[in-house]
């Protein structure tokens, strides 16, 4: 019956999103067809069946329901329209026709079946399910991503949290963007199992996402040879990381001094000794097998030093399309609104672009930043273009969007002393990592402060002028951010510059100067590097680092003109070989991170082969979360003490007085009242009393369980004998974990 049901589900989401996609009245490829139905079908789905749920909660009614709604509503508007249903599909079914007598279809369809294949063996290991229902992760993005993925999806299906609130700070609002995680729990309520649930929805968005990106740089640079140049670039862009590989693969091999692979004399990985033919021959043959041993990844991720200073820059697939959900929902919408309003724009289809513009106003409930994103694209086509076209997608998505963007952001934050880091933002911060120190405030600005950003929490017009003049009067802040950047992106910055002026120069002539890329693919990618601009000004949120989810939009739009210019040297006789040379040195550092994460089997002599998965949720967990589903109220509240991967949470879906810290703080939530009270509350009273600050601190939370953990979570002392000593009855005891009954549930 699950299956049906799941078989039925994708159906009902690829024909209504295929129904609603035909309302705008073009000839898409039928590659974009069916991208593009995934996408408009299983956000409008999900949308459609949130309202549902409201009312019927999450079950198989919600999940199909959704759907069916979102076709009845195409099927009616196709009769307003007037717009005959059938007809793109036969103009779809004559393109094939056209191409399949030239081979074009084939090669389209044998590329896109591999990318497919690829991604589907990459997000198959973000979660997998072994031997007695064991879950473990592949790699250690998703342990700890999907930790959060999975608590929200189980909390609307098992915690019955609708309308949603909070789960991992309980009793607060929920301004994350749950959307994508409600998708999951759709399919959890006909029957999927959490990993599927997680899983498949993620993989076919990804497919999308690089369908619909790949086929936007094919319609920009007329060239499926650059648009799949564009593509690894996306996908692999990186950072010069990678010319590190060679010394310490060297240095790696150093003690095997008798082996049959290699034979390199200690110290030969010194000076002129790495050029030495011996060297350099036993390091080849060695690299296979050596790689996935590194201590480190080559775009910096790993704990250990990285490759080379300022490396901020990492692997698009292991950090943001694999453990990122909502990354992945946020930039399938990103290329289906790019696509749509260049067909919009170029063939003045206003119809297209106020469907896009529409489709964009869901982005905060999937990706806020993604919103961003499209907003910088929108307002860079209405002023670079002046066409109602891009008014129209302008206007829909920012009256659409904006009231849940400011609900994101206007959320409670503004504490200094948070017990992970301070959460004061936005951050006026120049370069962005680029200069070295801290963020200041206006009352910490004074002469001889290193601040690397001010945060605007309290700074006046004064504090703010004295912080730029001083920024950009310093000699060595310009040094700072040149060499940041082609440390991070290596020659894309210049690429991505040659690229416009050769457009530009190209202008008004018959012909394009060699090597120009089409002067309209650069007009309507430039709007990106607003978006690049503005992560060089501004920090949006607590972690610096988050300005990458900027960073990665503008990659993957600014990666078409570049592609477009490397593409015609990649064509060459003598601009061949050091085009591809660029090419490499652009997505070597990308490549070698995922072969890294990748398991493999390697020489003893060069260390013990890396973990094939992590541990996620084992028997201890499964059976905790099988008690606590049998024994206690989908709405209990639980204190625990911040274990990433809860069971509690990731496979029961009950509320916690605190989840882990480090993602609550990076959301901007203020959580020292809220720490200092699990802490007072995990301390217990004295000894031989029965009332006192915990046990009011309980009743105040509401808490209703209490979870022991095994290891050591937020720093909190846990006083279990006081636990033991108050006799509270105990609903689940094994394998480190102790969960006791403290209140009425």
């Amino acid at each position: 019956m699950t299956v049906l049901l799941d078989l039925a589900y994708w159906l009902l989401t690829l024909v209504a999103g295929a129904a609603a996609v035909g309302l705008a009245p073009v000839e898409w490829r039928w590659s974009e067809r069916i991208a593009l139905s995934l996408v408009v079908g299983l956000v409008l789905g999900t949308l459609a069946g949130y309202l549902v749920a409201l009312a019927a909660g999450v079950s198989a009614v919600s999940a199909l329901g959704g759907p069916l709604l979102v076709l009845a509503a195409a099927l009616g508007l196709d009769r307003m329209l007037r717009v005959s249903p059938a007809g793109p599909w036969r103009a779809m079914a004559r393109e094939l026709v056209q191409d399949g007598m030239s081979g074009s279809a084939l090669v389209t369809g044998l590329f896109l079946v591999a990318l497919g294949v690829g991604l589907l063996l990459l997000v198959s290991r973000a979660l997998m399910t072994g031997p007695g229902g064991v879950v473990t992760a592949g790699y250690g993005p998703t342990w700890a991503d999907w930790s959060v993925h999975a608590s929200y999806a189980e909390s609307f299906w098992r915690g019955h949290n609708l309308p949603p609130t909070d789960t991992l700070l309980a009793g607060t609002a929920l301004r994350y963007p749950f959307m994508a995680d409600f998708q999951s729990s759709l399919l959890l309520g006909i029957g999927q199992p959490l990993v599927a649930s997680l899983v498949v929805p993620s993989w076919l968005v990804t497919w999308a996402a690089l369908t619909l990106a790949w086929s936007l740089a094919r319609r920009l640079l007329r060239s499926r040879l650059a648009a799949t140049v564009a593509l690894l670039l996306m996908v692999f862009g990186g950072n010069l990381g990678f010319a590190r590989l060679y010394p310490d693969t060297c240095h790696a091999l150093t003690p095997v001094v008798a082996g049959a692979r290699a034979n390199l004399a200690q110290g030969s990985c010194h000076g002129a000794a790495l050029a030495a033919p011996t060297t350099v021959a036993a390091v080849v043959a060695d690299l296979p097998t050596t790689l996935t041993h590194l201590p480190r990844f080559y775009d910096g991720e790993a704990g250990t030093a990285p490759p080379l200073p300022g490396l901020q820059w990492w692997e698009p697939l292991l950090v943001y399309w694999l453990p990122q959900r909502d990354f992945d929902y946020g930039m399938a919408l990103l290329a289906a609104v790019a696509l749509a309003g260049w067909v919009a724009i170029s063939q003045r289809r206003p119809r297209v672009g106020l469907a896009a513009g529409i489709l964009a106003g869901a982005l905060p409930l999937f990706n806020p930043f993604g919103w961003i994103a499209a907003l910088a694209l929108a307002v860079g086509w209405v002023v670079l273009y002046r066409r109602r076209e891009a008014v129209l997608l302008a206007a829909p998505l920012l009256v659409i969007g904006l009231p849940r963007e400011l609900y994101d952001a206007l959320g409670p934050h503004g504490q200094i002393a948070n017990p992970v880091g301070a959460n004061l933002f936005p951050v006026l911060q120049l370069g962005w990592l680029a200069t070295p120190g801290g963020a200041c405030t206006a009352q910490q600005l004074h002469p001889g402060a290193v601040c690397a950003g001010l945060y605007l929490a309290g700074a006046g017009p004064g504090a703010v002028l004295d912080y730029l003049t001083t920024t950009l009067g310093r000699p060595a802040f310009w040094s700072d951010v040149a060499g940041f950047w082609f440390v991070n992106t290596g020659l894309f910055l210049p690429l991505a510059a040659l690229a416009a002026l050769l457009a530009w120069a190209s202008r008004g002539r018959p012909l394009r100067l060699p090597g120009a890329p089409p002067a309209g693919a650069v007009r309507f990618c430039a709007p990106a590097f607003l978006l690049f601009l503005l992560a060089n000004l501004a920090v949006l949120q607590p972690w610096s680092w988050d300005d990458t989810k900027l960073l990665a939009p503008w990659y993957l739009i600014a990666a078409v003109p570049v592609a477009g210019l490397l593409t015609p040297w990649l064509r060459r006789r003598w601009l061949g070989i050091p085009a591809a040379l660029i090419l490499v040195t652009l997505v070597a550092s990308g490549v070698l991170a995922l072969a890294r994460a990748l398991p493999g089997e390697g020489p003893p002599a060069v260390g013990a082969a890396p973990a094939v998965s992590l541990p996620w949720a084992g028997p201890p967990e499964q059976l905790v979360a099988r008690a606590v589903r049998r024994r206690t109220a989908p709405e209990a509240v639980f204190l625990t003490e911040g274990q990433p991967n809860d069971p509690v949470s990731t496979l029961a879906g009950r509320r916690l007085v605190l989840a882990y810290d480090g993602w609550l703080w990076s959301y901007g939530i203020p959580l020292r009242t809220t720490y200092d009270a699990v802490r007072r509350m995990f301390l217990g009273c004295p000894a031989g009393v029965r009332r006192c600050a915990a046990t009011r601190l309980l009743r105040a939370h509401h808490v209703a369980y209490v979870e022991l953990e095994p290891g050591d979570y937020n720093g909190l002392t846990v006083n279990a004998a006081w636990f033991r000593a108050m006799r509270f009855p105990i609903v689940v005891q094994t394998g480190g974990y102790t969960i006791y009954r403290v209140g009425r549930t």
